[in-house]
């Protein structure tokens, strides 16, 4: 039962992968407006005929608008996240008919990332302060509860709690590049070293994919899947992305994401992107010899198009994982896991949460219902 081990120190690094399951994207969204043209072609077909000349030429379709959007880091600017993450694993044993839960895990983070200044060439310095952390894993070998905000004294002994404690507090200097995009962790060999110091040997590999420099800036980039052009409603582009996950092997997600429609989200006007594809784990070194069947991932990110930056997203990812030992023997497991990421503060302010996604209207009640919710841009 070793992958056991090895898959719980692992659930951090899996869950900071998931592209909405990254802590924070910020970014303008400028938004260029194309205006629509109006025609009423029954009136134009009635004067024709009424007059008994052919049919005027059929007027151009109206132009969809479409957007343009951009990153960018407003100096000053501190956006306060937090992310609820779940994952379940269920499956069965040799000999035992009936399935098992081998696995729940439970976990709460918050984060801040501020903008600090600008320098030459376009970079932008920024900070991630890691804020609290929560997590509850009840498996078949172990049970670890750990709460940063209340810690329990029973678990002070337990070297992942330990390791656990290291996150809140830590800071994190980052570099953009000219684009806006994560370029580089400031200082990283000495923010490791630090980190990892007095950390007992079996902690260390989760802690140390947690803060390695690849991890931690997807942990200041919730999406890198921004469309390249700009796009209107309905509009669609390819997302690709892969990482090593420790001790499992090299992980990559292909996905479609598509611009939907303007909606409202902690009462601010948001974009509304959904995405799909797949997931999948290339099998790893000898010891851990695990694969992933039928690896799913969906979900929704919400933009605010005057913010520039992220309000909220919620991802699933699903899979079968097969394990198998030495000895030959397989263990298969059905993974789920669901990711909420939400911007909980704007500059010290409180943003209020939003109820779950209603159903969308169908027919007529469509538009109705965008207008109720003030979600599209005049003229659209």
């Amino acid at each position: 039962m070793k992958f056991f081990a090895e898959l719980l120190s692992s659930i951090g690094p899996i869950h900071r992968f998931i592209p909405a399951g990254r802590v924070l994207v910020l970014g303008a969204v400028s938004v260029a407006l194309v205006a629509p043209l109006s025609g009423c072609k029954k009136k134009e077909e009635a004067a024709a005929g009424a007059s008994g000349d052919q049919p005027a030429a059929e007027a151009p379709a109206a132009a969809e608008p479409t957007f343009e959007f951009k990153t960018k880091w407003p100096v000053g600017n501190r956006y306060t996240y937090r992310v609820d993450s779940t994952v379940e694993m269920e499956g069965t044993l040799p000999n035992r008919p009936d399935p098992v839960k081998f696995s729940t895990v439970g976990q709460t983070a918050e984060f801040a990332l501020s903008v600090l200044t600008n320098r030459e060439g376009g970079v932008t310095e920024l900070e991630l302060e890691y804020l609290s952390e929560k997590m509850d894993v009840r498996s078949l070998q172990a049970s670890i509860s750990f709460d940063s905000k209340s810690p329990s004294k029973k678990d002070l002994g337990n070297p992942m709690v330990i390791a656990l404690k290291k996150l809140p507090g830590l800071k994190v200097k980052y570099l953009t590049d000219a684009t806006g995009k994560i370029d580089k962790v400031e200082d990283h060999a000495e923010l490791a070293k630090k980190t990892l110091q007095g950390v007992a040997t079996s902690a260390r590999p989760m802690l140390t994919s947690l803060i390695s420099e690849d991890n931690l800036k997807r942990q200041a980039t919730l999406i890198e899947a921004m469309p390249e052009k700009a796009v209107k409603a309905g509009d669609s582009w390819p997302y690709t992305d892969a990482a090593p996950i420790s001790g499992l092997g090299q992980a990559s997600i292909t996905a479609q994401y598509t611009f939907k429609e303007f909606q409202q989200r902690a009462e601010r006007k948001c974009a509304l992107f959904e995405f799909s594809g797949t997931f999948e784990i290339k099998q790893g070194p000898a010891r851990t010899a695990m694969t992933l069947e039928d690896g799913k991932v969906s979900g929704q990110t919400w933009f605010d198009a005057e913010l520039g930056g992220v309000v909220e997203s919620s991802t699933e990812l699903s899979g079968k994982i097969t394990q198998t030992g030495q000895g030959g023997q397989s263990i298969t497991m059905q993974m789920t896991q669901k990711v909420a990421t939400r911007l909980a503060e704007l500059n010290g302010t409180p943003l209020k949460v939003s109820a779950p996604a209603a159903a969308k209207p169908e027919g007529g009640q469509k538009k109705k219902a965008k207008a109720a919710e003030g979600g599209e841009p005049k003229g659209s």
